[in-house]
C-alpha cells in the first residue's frame, strides 16, 4: 500500500499535555507564545483557521536544553480573542517567567474538536481490565513531567533507557495523559523497553484516539491498513486516518492525499488527492509542497491548470524546509531564466544530505516505528517522486518468487547483531564486536539465511563474524548482499572495508559514498563515519558543512553523540556558525543522553571550550536549579559539582 512520490520527512506533532478539565471533553491547540507583559499577560499565535474562547485554560511549556519542553506550574486563562489576537492572564503569580517562542497548549472546551465516532474499547491485557471513564477525568499535572521525561529517554538507544521509558510513559497514560498513551502505544507495537504486544499497543491507541489525539488516530489507522495484530482492512484503515487528518494532522493528511492517488481504501480521486495536499501544505508539509509544484508545474489532465508561478512558490517552500529534491527541481527550473540562482540551489542541494531511507515509506513513522505487514518485503515502499514513472512489471501480472523474510528475532540475531543496526526486531538484542563468537556466528546465520535468504539484517551480521574471523572477502560479499537488499548496516560494512582496504585496495572516495548511503538508509553509524571522513579530510577533502549535516540527522535518529558534536561544531564555527548557546544546548543534551565524550567534554576538557560556551552551560545550570555560582565560565568546583549533580539526575 501507499505507492508514493519523493523523500518526505514523516514529521511528529509536537507532544506535550494539558491538564484537563473536570467531566468535560476538550480539544487541546498548540500556539506560541509572541509577547510577554510585565504583568505576565501573555500574547499567542496560534494555527490559521484554529479557534479558542475566553477561559480557556493555557499551560505554558519552557524548552530546557538537555530536558526538552518542562511544564511551568502556573495556569494562564484566554482574556481576549478579537482581532485575531490571543491574550492570556496568569491565574496566580508565574512559578516561572515565559518568552517569547516558548510553546503552549490551550484546552478548548466548547467542543470545537470534532467529533470522533463511538470506538469500541478493547480490554488490556495488561491489566486485565477494562479501563472506562476514558477522557471524563482530569490529568493530574505530574502527568506531564512524567510524559516529558519518558520522551528524552525515548531517544536513547540504551535498553535500560528504553525500559524507564515505557515505565513513565504507563504511569502517565494510566493517569489519562493522551500523548503518553500514543507513545506507549508505540513503544508496545515495537516491542521497545517492553515485551511486543499488538493487544495492549492497539488498546492504548485506541484510548488517546478517544482523546482526540491526531498521532493515535494515525497509528490506529497504520495498525489497521496493514494489518498488524488485527484483520487487514484498507478501508477501516483510511477512515482513521481521515480522522487523524481532519483533526490536523499534517502526515495524515500526506498519507490521504496518496491514498487517494492510487484508490487504497478510498476513492481514486486526484481532486481528493490535490486537496489533500493543499491542506497538508498550509501546514508546512515539505513533501506535499514538492509534490504539488510537479503538478502545477505541467497541469493534470484538464483538472489542474499549469501555473508555473504556483510551481515556483511550493518549490520555494519545500526547498526552505530543508527538501534536497525540490532545491534540485528549483535549479532545473532556474536554468536559462536565472543561471546564477540555478547554480545557487544546485550547490545547497549538493550540501544537504538525503533524509534517511525509512522516510521514503508512509508507514514508518521514525527509523525503528514502520508499520509493515509480517508478509512485507524488507524494501519500503518508495515516495513518490511527483512525476510519473514506468510500472515495472504489466498491470495485474504477480510476480512468481516469494520474498522469504522474517521480523522475529532468530539466532543469528542473538549471536551477531549490532546495537547500531535499525532493522534488528528486538532493541534489547546486541552483541559488541569484541564478544562476538566468530564460528558461532557463521553458523547460525547460514542457517538463518538458507531459511529466509531476503532477510537483508542476516547478510549484515553474518559479515561481522566473517570480519571477526579475518575471512575479508566473504565479509565483504555478505556485506554487499545485504547492501543491495537494502540493508543500512550492511552499506555501512562496505564502507568501512573501503576505507580500511580489507579485502579491496583501499579507497576513501568509495567509502564515503557507501557510507554516506548507509546514512540516507537511517544508519546512524554511517551517517557518524560520513561525518567524521569530511570533518577530519580523511581521504577527501574537507568539509565541514556536510560533516554538521550528517552529525545533525544522527541528532534527529536519536544519536546523543551527535549532539555532542554539534556541541563542538557550534563552539568551534566549524562547519555552522559560532553560536555559545547553541554549543552549550546540544552539549547539555548529549550530558542528559548519558554520552561518554559529553561528559569527557564538560568535566574533563572544559578548556578547550570558548568562554562564552561555559558561560552559557553555567547559565542552563542555573535554569535547572543546579548552580548559583557566577557566571565567569570558570569550571571551578562549584561548576564541575553541578555538571556531576547533572548527569546523576
Amino acid at each position: 500500500m501507499f505507492n508514493r512520490t519523493a523523500t518526505a520527512t514523516v514529521s511528529v506533532a509536537l507532544a506535550c499535555a494539558l491538564a484537563l478539565a473536570s467531566g468535560a471533553h476538550a480539544e487541546t491547540v498548540d500556539g506560541t507564545v509572541s509577547a510577554v507583559t510585565a504583568n505576565g499577560q501573555l500574547q499567542i499565535v496560534l494555527p490559521s483557521s484554529t479557534r479558542v474562547s475566553v477561559g480557556d485554560g493555557v499551560q505554558v511549556l519552557a524548552e530546557i536544553p538537555g530536558l526538552g519542553p518542562v511544564a511551568i506550574d502556573s495556569q494562564w486563562k484566554v482574556t481576549n480573542t478579537e482581532g485575531g489576537t490571543v491574550t492570556a492572564m496568569p491565574e496566580g503569580a508565574p512559578s516561572g517567567t515565559p518568552q517569547v517562542g516558548y510553546i503552549v497548549r490551550i484546552e478548548v472546551q466548547d467542543n470545537a474538536a470534532t467529533a470522533l465516532d463511538p470506538i469500541p474499547r478493547p480490554v488490556d491485557p495488561m491489566a486485565g481490565q477494562n479501563l472506562t471513564g476514558g477522557h471524563s477525568a482530569p490529568v493530574p499535572p505530574e502527568a506531564l513531567n512524567l510524559y516529558l521525561a519518558a520522551r528524552e529517554l525515548a531517544h536513547s538507544a540504551v535498553p535500560a533507557d528504553l525500559a524507564s521509558a515505557a515505565d513513565l510513559y504507563r504511569r502517565a497514560a494510566e493517569m489519562g495523559h493522551p500523548e503518553a498513551m500514543t507513545e506507549l502505544g508505540a513503544l508496545l507495537s515495537f516491542g521497545r523497553g517492553v515485551n511486543r504486544d499488538d493487544a495492549a499497543a492497539l488498546y492504548w491507541q485506541v484510548l488517546a484516539a478517544e482523546h482526540g489525539n491526531s498521532d493515535a488516530l494515525f497509528r490506529v489507522g497504520l495498525i489497521h491498513a496493514t494489518g498488524r495484530g488485527v484483520p487487514l482492512d484498507e478501508s477501516v484503515g483510511a477512515e482513521w486516518i481521515r480522522k487523524s487528518a481532519e483533526q490536523g494532522n499534517a502526515t495524515a493528511m500526506f498519507t490521504l492525499a496518496i491514498l487517494h492517488e492510487d484508490g487504497v481504501g478510498v476513492s481514486k480521486s486526484m481532486t481528493e488527492m490535490v486537496r489533500w495536499l493543499e491542506k497538508a501544505a498550509q501546514n508546512d508539509h515539505a513533501n506535499a509542497l514538492f509534490i504539488l509544484g510537479h503538478i502545477y508545474l505541467d497541469g493534470e489532465d484538464g483538472l489542474i491548470p499549469e501555473d508555473n508561478q504556483k510551481a515556483e512558490l511550493y518549490w520555494l517552500r519545500a526547498a526552505e524546509a530543508g527538501h534536497g529534491a525540490a532545491m534540485r527541481s528549483l535549479s532545473e527550473f532556474y536554468e536559462g531564466q536565472a543561471d546564477e540562482t540555478a547554480t545557487k540551489w544546485a550547490e545547497v542541494a549538493r550540501n544537504t544530505p538525503e533524509p534517511p531511507e525509512f522516510t521514503q515509506d508512509l508507514r514508518c513513522l521514525s527509523h525503528w516505528e514502520c508499520y509493515l505487514p509480517q508478509s512485507a518485503a524488507a524494501q519500503p515502499v518508495p515516495v513518490p517522486s511527483g512525476q510519473p514513472t514506468e510500472p515495472t512489471q504489466p498491470e495485474g501480472v504477480q510476480s512468481e518468487r516469494t520474498v522469504r523474510v522474517t521480523y522475529v528475532v532468530q539466532d543469528c540475531d542473538r549471536y551477531a547483531a549490532s546495537a547500531h543496526d535499525i532493522d534488528r526486531p528486538d532493541p534489547n538484542i546486541s552483541i559488541e564486536f569484541g564478544d562476538l563468537d566468530a564460528q558461532r556466528v557463521i553458523s547460525e546465520c547460514l542457517d538463518d539465511i538458507s531459511q529466509w535468504p531476503d532477510t537483508r539484517r542476516f547478510y549484515a551480521q553474518i559479515a561481522r563474524g566473517y570480519f571477526k574471523g579475518e575471512r575479508y572477502p566473504e565479509a565483504f560479499e555478505a556485506a554487499m548482499t545485504g547492501a543491495e537488499l537494502g540493508s543500512g548496516q550492511a552499506m555501512a560494512f562496505v564502507g568501512t572495508m573501503y576505507k580500511l582496504g580489507k579485502p579491496e585496495p583501499q579507497d576513501f572516495e568509495k567509502a564515503l559514498q557507501w557510507l554516506e548511503k548507509a546514512g540516507r538508509a537511517g544508519s546512524i553509524a554511517g551517517m557518524h563515519f560520513a561525518a567524521g571522513m569530511h570533518l577530519y579530510a580523511e581521504g577527501v577533502p574537507y568539509n565541514p558543512q556536510a560533516a554538521a549535516g550528517w552529525f545533525q540527522n544522527a541528532a534527529n535518529a536519536g544519536s546523543p553523540n551527535a549532539n555532542t558534536n554539534l556541541g563542538v561544531l557550534y563552539d568551534s564555527g566549524q562547519g555552522l556558525p559560532y553560536d555559545p548557546k547553541e554549543a552549550a544546548a546540544n552539549l547539555m543534551i548529549g550530558l542528559a543522553m548519558g554520552d561518554t565524550q559529553a561528559k569527557e567534554q564538560v568535566l574533563q576538557n572544559a578548556n578547550k571550550l570558548t568562554q562564552q560556551t561555559r558561560i552559557e552551560i553555567q547559565r542552563l545550570l542555573h535554569q535547572e536549579g543546579m548552580y548559583r555560582g557566577a557566571y565567569d565560565g570558570v569550571f571551578g568546583p562549584q561548576t564541575l559539582a553541578a555538571l556531576r549533580a547533572r548527569i546523576m539526575n
